[in-house]
C-alpha cells in the first residue's frame, strides 16, 4: 500500500486549504473538504492512507490475481475517478488490448459555466473536455497496470 500512496500523492499535490479541483471543492490530497477550511499535511496523509486502504479492500473483492503495479494502477484510477465500470469487464476478462484504449478514456471530465451549472452539448448531455493534466496520469496507471 505504501507505493500506492506515494504514487497517488505524485500527482495530487497537496493544498492546506480548500480548492475548486473541476468537479467539487478538495482539501489536502484531492479529499472531499467535508466542510473543512483547512487541513495539516498529517492529516491529509492519514486521510489518504485509510481511503486507499478502502478502495484497495474493494480491489481485492473484486479481482484476483492482481500485481503490485496493477493494484496501484487500479487505486489511482479508482481514487480519482471513484470507479471504472466500462474497464471493470475488461479487467475481469483480461484483454490488455481492451484495457489499454479503454484506461485513456477516463481522462475527461463534465464542464460548469462560471455559476456552476452544466454546459451541455447539442444532445443535451454533459459538454467534457480532455485535461493535459488526466491524460498524464492515465498514460501513466495504463503503462504501470500493463508492467
Amino acid at each position: 500500500m505504501p507505493e500506492s500512496v506515494e504514487f497517488i500523492k505524485g500527482w495530487e499535490d497537496f493544498e492546506p486549504e480548500p480548492y475548486e479541483d473541476g468537479i467539487s471543492m478538495s482539501i489536502g490530497y484531492g479529499q472531499r473538504t467535508k466542510g473543512r477550511t483547512t487541513i495539516t499535511k498529517a492529516q491529509a496523509h492519514k486521510e489518504l492512507t485509510w481511503h486507499i486502504k478502502a478502495i484497495q479492500d474493494v480491489i481485492h473483492k473484486e479481482f484476483t490475481g492482481l500485481n503490485a503495479n496493477q493494484m496501484t494502477a487500479l487505486t489511482s484510477i479508482y481514487y480519482n475517478v471513484a470507479g471504472f465500470p466500462e474497464l471493470k469487464k475488461v479487467i475481469h476478462e483480461r484483454n490488455f488490448e481492451r484495457i489499454s484504449r479503454l484506461w485513456i478514456r477516463y481522462c475527461r471530465v463534465r464542464m460548469y459555466d462560471i455559476y456552476g451549472n452544466p454546459i451541455l452539448n447539442e444532445k443535451g448531455e454533459h459538454k467534457k473536455k480532455t485535461l493535459l493534466g488526466l491524460q498524464k496520469r492515465r498514460t501513466a496507471e495504463r503503462n504501470l497496470f500493463m508492467e
